[in-house]
Order: structure tokens, then sequence, then C-alpha cells
């Protein structure tokens, strides 16, 4: 990671000034922002001087910039992903990852939200330098994004010694693309995503989830929806404590968790920010502290008096009288952690990855997973039976997945949605659950009662 940093650095300091070669702005046939994520994917594992998925030497500048040598080369592969896509102009961009966050500002498509065929930019430090570029090629339904990066990888030396043993890399596990996050497959903080200008029929992003998750209360005959501006919604007969709605938030919410006695609930943000109502205790939080990948999830203890907050990275933060029993930070996996669910006795969790593959710690058992496994869809998150011999998942598509104890009572999978699902919490005696989209719909299943949506 560092290497891959320095040698971007080390690019746009110099190479920020310089034009384009011509090769970088040939436009082909199609222009659509797939065809962006295409042209990338064609080229992994190609190095700074490889044959090209278009037949040529090298992507613009890169085998050759350098005095004649391999130069540092991650604005280069994406500059001319670009043009081979049919960019209609990009002299603006060099060989410098800056470039492309100025011509975002320059042209008005730089933003928040990621979406294929963007550029993302990662540390820009402002005067056009930045520390590295990487093209978006997926972007998932729970806002993570794939990216693929040229000059990745190389070994450590001079410019061009790692430049000539650097490849296109397809960047895993995929990451969340939020703005300020800090993703541990790059090692950098997200800048920004720039959109090209001159691709036609270039499918917008779609936007973020206005509801992140439902909690239910005490008895199961009533719920809260949570949304990402902070709002909490009420129905049946789960009781307002009130909510983080209209206040200014330095991250969006992206979980909600209730006391077992019903009376209070947690908000966590995606910072690690933890906000208590009710007979919700605030026991400490992550928010202010540097984290390498965003908060996705949050799960209290059987007593109420504590909390585990998790990461996408897998890394998980125990605070209260939640113990700590083991994480995933740090450690290799095929896809980001999207949730987390506590045993009953409090003694162990499990996270669940996007791709469903799941890992258990402390008195949590394995009972099964989706990993390495079709899918029609990512799994968005997860709920445990009562006996905690049992766990179900969910997909973004509404199906679901059931393991151990854990019976099936529906889905909505192949079933038609205004918008993707993003959370489940299962009833209390674990006969049913509800599934909440991100348009704050509802759907129930088993003794699931349903008392009102926001969609």
């Amino acid at each position: 990671m560092k290497t891959a940093l320095a040698g971007c650095l080390a690019l746009a300091a110099f190479a920020f000034a310089c034009g384009a070669p011509d090769d970088a702005s040939s436009s082909s046939s199609v222009s659509t922002t797939q065809t962006i994520a295409q042209i990338a994917l064609a080229n992994v594992g190609e190095g700074a001087c490889s044959t090209n998925s278009a037949g040529g030497s090298g992507y613009a500048s890169s085998c050759y910039g350098n005095g004649g040598q391999p130069e540092y080369w991650c604005a280069d592969f994406a500059r001319w992903v670009w043009g081979q896509a049919g960019v209609t102009d990009v002299s603006e961009l060099t060989a410098g990852a800056g470039s492309f966050y100025l011509y975002g500002a320059n042209h008005g498509t730089l933003h928040s939200a990621p979406s294929v065929g963007d550029a993302v930019v990662f540390d820009y430090q402002g005067g056009g330098y930045a520390d590295h570029v990487a093209l978006v090629t997926a972007v998932h339904a729970n806002g993570d994004i794939e990216t693929v990066s040229g000059d990745w990888g190389g070994l450590s030396g001079s410019e061009a010694h790692f430049s000539s043993t650097s490849h296109v890399v397809l960047n895993a596990p995929a990451y969340p693309g939020i703005v300020g996050s800090y993703p541990a497959p790059i090692g950098m903080t997200v800048s920004g995503f720039i959109s090209p200008v001159g691709i036609s029929n270039a499918p917008s992003a779609p936007p973020p989830p206005a509801y992140v998750g439902v909690a239910h209360d005490a008895t199961g005959g009533g719920y809260w929806i949570a949304g990402r501006d902070g709002g909490v919604f009420t129905y049946g007969d789960a009781a307002f404590y009130g909510s983080m709605g209209g206040t200014k938030l330095a991250a969006p919410v992206v979980g909600i968790a209730a006391t077992p006695s019903g009376h209070g609930y947690w908000l966590v943000a995606s910072d690690g920010g933890t906000f208590s109502f009710g007979d919700a205790g605030f026991y400490g939080s992550m928010g202010g502290h540097a984290l390498a990948a965003p908060v996705v999830g949050i799960a209290a203890t059987p007593s109420g008096h504590g909390y585990w907050l998790v990461a996408s990275d897998g890394g998980t933060f125990s605070f209260g009288d939640a113990g700590f029993y083991g994480s995933m930070g740090g450690q290799k996996m095929n896809a980001a952690i999207v949730g987390m669910a506590a045993t009953p006795t409090g003694k162990g969790y499990w996270l669940v990855g996007a791709d469903g593959g799941m890992f258990s710690f402390g008195d949590a058992a394995f009972l099964g997973s989706m990993g390495g496994q079709k899918m029609n869809a990512a799994i968005v998150g997860m709920a445990a039976t009562p006996t905690g011999k049992g766990y179900w998942l969910v997909g973004a598509d509404g199906g679901m997945f059931s393991f151990g104890d854990a019976a099936f009572f529906g889905s909505m999978g192949g079933q038609k949605m205004n918008s993707q699902v993003v959370g489940l919490s299962a009833t209390p005696d674990g006969h049913g659950y509800w599934l909440v989209g991100g348009d704050g719909g509802l759907f129930t299943f088993g003794d699931a009662g349903y008392f009102g949506s926001r969609g």
C-alpha cells in the first residue's frame, strides 16, 4: 500500500502540468459508463509496458514518461481507459492523479456519490496533488464499490523499478464508497468521485437509501424504522424516544439497535458516532477516531448495558459490558462486512459479509453460509434466532437464507420492489421477521405484524 501511494504522489508532484498523449484521447464506437468498467477490467493483470486491450503498448505515457522509462502510471491508466471508452476530451488530464480532481471541479462533475465509470481520487491535497486515482467498475446496493487501479503493487525502489513491477489490479474486497472514509483495500482516504464529460447514455448512480434499518420492541407489537439522516419513525406499540432527525451529522446513520426492555434504542453512524435514546445508555463510540473502514452495524448486549460496533473491514469495537471475542480486522476477506448479530448469552457474535460469508466469534456457532455460492444480490444484513442456534441472512433483492434452527417464512426474492432491502429484524419468538427497504417499505413474514411503513 505504502509503495503504491508513494508512486502516485511522486508523479503528481511533477506531472500535473503535462499534456495527455494522443493515444489517451482516442474514441471508440461505444460510449457508456459501463464501457469504462469493461475496458478497465479487460486490462487487469497488465503492466506499464504490456500490450493493452486495444492492441497498443502501455497506457498513455506509462511506459516512457520517466525519461524513456516507466513512470508512476495510475492516472495514465485511468485517462487511457476514459479515452478508449469515448470520453470526448481528456486533454485536461495528465499523468498526475490530482488532475482528475481538478477536471471534476472545472466541469461540475465532482461529487460524493459513486457511479460506474467514475474516477475516484484518494488523498487529494489541493493544488492538483493527489496520491492515487482508480476507476469505479461496480456499485453495489449497499453502497460498496469495486475499483480497478493502474500502477498497483509494485516493488519498492526507484520510480522505474516500482512502475515496471506494478500492474492493473481489481481492488478487493469491495469497500464503501464514502467520501472521507479510509478503505482498508486502498489504505488512503477517499477524496471524491469524478464523472467523465462527453459520455452519452451514462447511467446515474441510484440515490443512497433514505432508510437504513428496522428494530422491534420487546413484545414484537411494534418497531422503529431508522433513516439515514438519523430520523426515527415508530409503528405499533413502539414508543418514540427521540432521534437525530434535523440535526447536522458528521456522517450518515447506518444502523439501529433496540434495548432489551424496548424502552430505548441506539443509532450508529458510519464514522462510529453512537446516539442513545430512552433507557439506552451511552457507553462510548468511535466518533472522532480514525477508522480503517466505516462502521456498518451495531448490536446490543442481552443486558442492554453495552453494544458492539462493526466496520466494513470486520473490525469490531466493544463498549459497556460487551466483551471482545475477536474480529476480522486486518484479515483478508472476499467481501466487505455488512452486519452482525450477538448470541443470546452476549458471549459471542457473528459477522456477515456481502458475499454471505459468515465469521463466528466467542460462543457463536458456525451454522452455514452463502460464501462461495451464486446469489442474485449482495447480502445486506442478518438476524439471529432467540436460541442462538440459527440465523437468517437477507439479500438486497429480499432473498432470505436460513441456517440452523432459523425457519424460512418467505422472502421478497424474485418479486418487484420499489427499493432494495437494506435491513432485517426477527420477531422476539423467532417465528417471523421484518424486512425494510431503502424507501422505508416494510415486508412481514411469519408472525411479524404489519403496523405501517414509510414506503
